[in-house]
């Protein structure tokens, strides 16, 4: 099962955080990138210290409102009776997730992750289940290192075409920084074109409005990338606008843009 992590400062780390055995993180060439960081493992923590991000404040350079605030409202029920994970789960598979999937088979899964079956009724909860739908999502942490020299968007460029359900085939893919702080260039060939896509510089966390971009590379296509963001976790799914406007409308799942 893959180990979701999440990153806090190091001077906020608690006494239970320590004695989980927390690791510094470095870079590929075994550096430091950004403010001093460790990882910790999801499944060491309570339900509260496993959502780190609602206690300390991201770098001001990726701080948005957008991403920092959670919605409230509980998410539409069956008519008539109670909506449960099963549910909710059955009513991804309509959309193409968890293709062939028993139900409550994933329902367990996300409850051996989280501690806890999904909340039908929070949206919220809807992003973490997806996350267990691999192979059409990429669900990460957007903190990965980001600096010159580690060519992380070459290597992400790659796993998000690997969900897009053929409408993103990157080749060739090059990354330029034109110092430590940019300007970034990505190139590669998309449909035998040369094109390419710009990244900001967000200290060592992926500019996730860079698949904005990409969107505009792929517009033919009828499926764009959309994403959740809630502090060091972010899900990322290639929908068709049909897709999108089912799960806004009858999930009120709660997409960055």
């Amino acid at each position: 099962m893959r180990r979701t992590t999440f990153c806090v400062p190091a001077e906020r780390w608690t006494s239970g955080e320590r004695k989980a055995g927390i690791q510094p993180r470095h870079s590929k060439s075994g550096a430091r990138c950004g403010a001093s960081q460790a990882r910790f493992d999801l499944k060491s923590f309570t339900a509260w210290e496993r959502m780190p991000w609602l206690r300390y404040p991201l770098p001001k350079s990726v701080r948005s409102s957008r991403i920092l605030t959670r919605s409230n409202k509980s998410a539409p029920g069956v008519p008539g009776r109670a909506y449960s994970p099963e549910d909710v789960v059955r009513f991804y598979q309509q959309l193409g997730f968890f293709s062939g999937a028993d139900p409550t088979e994933v329902v367990q899964r996300y409850a051996g992750t989280y501690g806890v079956p999904p909340n039908a009724s929070k949206p919220w909860d809807d992003v973490f289940l997806l996350s267990c739908a691999e192979g059409a999502v990429w669900a990460e942490d957007p903190e990965q290192d980001v600096c010159i020299g580690n060519e992380v968007y070459t290597e992400v460029l790659p796993q998000w075409a690997g969900i897009s359900q053929r409408a993103f085939a990157p080749v060739d893919i090059s990354e330029q920084w034109e110092s430590e702080t940019g300007p970034i260039t990505v190139s590669f060939h998309l449909g035998g074109e040369s094109v390419a896509v710009s990244p900001k510089y967000q200290d060592d966390w992926i500019d996730l409005e860079v698949l904005r971009q990409v969107n505009s590379l792929i517009a033919t296509t009828g499926r764009e990338f959309a994403c959740a963001v809630d502090g060091n976790f972010v899900l990322v799914l290639c929908l068709t606008p049909n897709q999108k406007s089912i799960m806004r409308s009858q999930r009120q799942f709660p997409f960055l843009w």
